[in-house]
């Protein structure tokens, strides 16, 4: 593992941020693509040396990915991730998939989308630490009553695009003020609903 551990040092050190390279048409913010996610890592990994690949999993509706790092005789397993489709289909699989996918690769590699927002980083109040103990079934379960079928995906994914906390760095409090909000609030559902029905996590 030593020679993959420094060929990978060497790597990280002339990777870039993966840029931001396409807008959501309904919520006008920027994310990094697969492509633009792959772009930043394939040629520092290749003039060291290491190659990748990713495993893939589908369960019913639950997709699993675990990328893998290789440098001779050395192999890293990354770590899976997993999370569950809204439906089955082709569609809510392959949106899950690619999201999975592009983070899955940027956290084996330790890097992260550029920071391209305009400012509005600036102006927002820093996250506070995600709760180890947090548990999203009640949060969802609530949503599910309006939204049949909706993840922790989705919901991670519509609070990114409002540039807000991930569900678990929201705290209890928060947290059902989000789930009133996207219940009750006129403006607030026909936003969720929207994205939802755009394909959600993409």
């Amino acid at each position: 593992m030593e020679n993959l551990a420094k060929a990978l040092a060497k790597a990280q050190g002339e990777m870039g941020s993966a840029g931001r390279d396409r807008q959501n048409p309904h919520f006008k913010n920027r994310y990094a693509t697969m492509e633009s996610v792959v772009s930043a890592v394939r040629g520092p990994l290749s003039t060291h040396g290491i190659a990748w690949h990713q495993r893939v999993g589908v369960e019913g509706k639950v997709v699993s990915v675990e990328t893998v790092l290789l440098c001779g005789a050395d192999r890293l397993e990354c770590g899976v991730l997993r999370a569950e489709a809204r439906d089955p289909g082709p569609q809510g699989i392959g949106s899950v998939l690619t999201y999975l996918r592009r983070y899955s690769l940027m956290a084996a590699c330790g890097i992260a989308p550029g920071d391209d927002d305009d400012g509005e980083a600036g102006e927002r109040k820093p996250e506070p630490p995600p709760r180890a103990s947090f548990d999203p079934e009640p949060t969802l379960a609530a949503l599910r009553g309006k939204y049949p079928g909706v993840t922790l995906v989705d919901v991670e994914a519509f609070l990114e695009n409002m540039k807000q906390p991930s569900l678990s760095a929201l705290g209890e409090e928060r947290r059902g003020k989000f789930v009133a909000a996207v219940l009750d609030n006129p403006e607030m559902a026909e936003r969720f609903s929207v994205f939802l029905d755009n394909g959600g996590a993409r």
